[in-house]
C-alpha cells in the first residue's frame, strides 16, 4: 500500500521509468506492475500494457490483471480490440475477464464497444462465459437501443442448460423492460 502511494504520487515518468524496470518474472510481481501502470492513466503505461498484451507467453492472471488495468482506457479503439481478443479467448476465465467491463462513464462509442464485447461472450461455446456475460447484464444493465444483445439472450432463454435459462430471464427483464416492453411481450 505504501509503495502503490508512493509511485501514484511521483510525476507519471519518473514512476514509468521505475515500473518499466521490475523484473516480471514472478506472477505477484508482474500482477502489481501491471496495475500501477494501469493507475498511472499515461500515454507510456498504456503503450506498455498493449505491448505487454501481445507476449505469447504471458502467464493467465497477469494476461487477466492487463486486461483490468486497460479498464483505464476504454475510450481508445485500440484496448476494444484486446476485448475483443480476450472474448474471443478459449480460456475461460480470460473471456469472463472481461465480462464486467463496467459501463458507466463511458461514451456512446464505447458503449457500443461494450455491446459488440458483450454479444461476443454471449455466443461463447464456454456456458460459464455465456452464464457470467448474462449474470453481468442482470446486474449491471447496460443501454441497448440497437438490440445487439436482444437476440443472444433470446438464445440464452432456450439454453439447455437450466442455470442459463434463469440467468438469460434476469438478464432479458433487467436490459429490456421499460422502453422495450413491446419487444419483451413479443418475446
Amino acid at each position: 500500500y505504501v509503495l502503490r502511494r508512493a509511485i501514484l504520487t511521483m510525476p507519471a515518468e519518473k514512476a514509468f521509468t521505475m515500473l518499466n524496470a521490475v523484473p516480471l518474472q514472478r506472477v505477484t510481481v508482474a500482477k502489481e506492475v501491471i496495475r500501477l501502470l494501469g493507475d498511472l492513466a499515461s500515454e507510456e503505461a498504456y503503450r506498455m500494457l498493449l505491448t505487454m498484451y501481445d507476449k505469447e507467453d504471458l502467464h493467465r492472471d497477469v494476461r487477466i490483471a492487463l486486461l483490468r488495468a486497460l479498464w483505464m482506457y476504454l475510450e481508445d479503439d485500440e484496448t476494444w480490440e484486446v476485448m475483443e481478443s480476450a472474448a474471443q479467448s478459449p480460456d475461460a476465465a480470460i473471456a469472463k475477464s472481461v465480462a464486467r467491463i463496467p459501463s458507466d462513464r463511458l461514451s456512446p462509442k464505447a458503449q457500443q464497444h461494450l455491446l459488440t464485447v458483450l454479444a461476443i461472450l454471449l455466443s461463447h461455446i464456454e456456458p460459464e462465459v455465456r452464464q457470467a456475460t448474462l449474470e453481468r447484464c442482470a446486474s449491471l444493465p447496460i443501454a441497448d437501443a440497437e438490440k445487439v444483445l436482444f437476440p443472444k439472450i433470446l438464445m440464452a432463454l432456450a439454453s439447455r442448460f437450466p442455470d442459463e435459462r434463469n440467468i438469460a430471464a434476469q438478464a432479458f427483464f433487467a436490459t429490456y423492460t421499460g422502453k422495450y416492453a413491446s419487444a419483451v411481450s413479443q418475446a
